[in-house]
């Protein structure tokens, strides 16, 4: 990525730029929660999986985004959504007339990819008083008849300003109409306020960046009510981004057969690795914490962790399993 993209991205995604900023320079951490059996998986196999939104948790919270580009594109009747998406298209077709429109157009014709075909794993902002504990509200969610594991990441790779991964990373934003068009309409002003500098990119480069803003809605908008979540996503579309290190396979998950892609977490690409991703691993309430995490620890430990044994620790929320 070269200064004028970086520029751009400052432009059309100020927010995920502040946020991405904030986490690598403070050193914040982002954890995944998952099934001890997942993390087991996860550090044995030095892989991390990626898979069909069509098979989450919250799919319909997934097509919350995709609802919110349709307000835009296809409104019965006037939208706050559709206000500030065209004031956008307003800002950019002065620059260079019909930009917007070729931008909608191409995100409409890669759609069913985008909808269908998207992949992703979800980890969320791990703060500084959750540093002991874990957050209860997902402790309820992975330790329901089996054993929650929260791994805490190192947050330095969000920093990579490459597509090497052939993964994309994105903070979820929890926006109603309203936020939506208020977020828009700040995205039109600052192109305005850029015009000169914009006529000085080249027409594709600035409609590529669009169409991210707009995948990037798609992708990464939840309704406001799960804001407590804090998410981040790692997602791909198959068809639309190149695989680069990931490896596309097939597996049976809960009598699912579904294509995956696996992110290799073995050091091919520097700072990409088990032992340099893991901050420590957070056993949720269990009656087996002691078991589960001194099998996780001498995983770790075989993947060069090290003070793997000192990185395991255990939740003490009384939570019932």
């Amino acid at each position: 990525m070269d200064d004028i993209d970086f520029e751009l991205l400052g432009l059309f995604a100020a927010d995920d730029v502040n946020k991405r900023t904030e986490l690598v320079v403070d050193q914040k951490k982002l954890i995944h929660y998952c099934s001890a059996d997942t993390a087991l998986k996860i550090i044995k196999n030095r892989e991390i999986w990626l898979r069909n939104v069509r098979v989450m948790n919250d799919y319909m919270e997934v097509n919350h985004g995709f609802n919110l580009i349709r307000k835009s594109l296809q409104p019965p009747v006037d939208t706050a959504i559709e206000t500030g998406m065209n004031e956008v298209k307003k800002a950019l077709n002065v620059i260079h007339p019909g930009i917007a429109d070729d931008a909608m157009s191409r995100f409409q014709h890669w759609s069913p990819l985008i909808q269908n075909e998207t992949y992703v794993t979800c980890l969320s902002e791990h703060l500084d008083d959750e540093n002991e504990d874990g957050r209860l509200s997902m402790w309820r969610n992975y330790s329901s008849g089996q054993a929650g594991v929260g791994i805490v990441i190192n947050t330095s790779m969000f920093a990579r300003t490459d597509d090497a991964l052939g993964v994309y990373s994105s903070p979820v934003t929890y926006l109603s109409d309203q936020g939506l068009e208020n977020s828009l309409t700040q995205v039109a002003q600052r192109i305005r306020g850029r015009a000169s500098f914009l006529s000085t990119v080249p027409r594709e480069t600035l409609l590529g960046h669009f169409f991210l803003l707009l995948r990037t809605i798609a992708h990464c908008s939840k309704h406001p009510g799960f804001k407590e979540e804090r998410e981040w996503r790692i997602f791909h579309t198959l068809g639309l981004d190149e695989l680069k290190i990931l490896k596309l396979t097939t597996e049976s998950l809960g009598g699912i057969p579904q294509r995956i892609l696996k992110l290799p977490l073995d050091g091919t690409i520097e700072g990409l690795s088990v032992a340099d991703l893991v901050d420590k691993i957070l056993v949720g309430p269990s009656q087996y914490q002691g078991v589960i995490g001194m099998a996780l620890a001498d995983e770790l430990d075989r993947a060069g962790k090290k003070g793997a044994y000192q990185s395991i620790w255990s939740s003490p929320i009384p939570l019932r399993t």
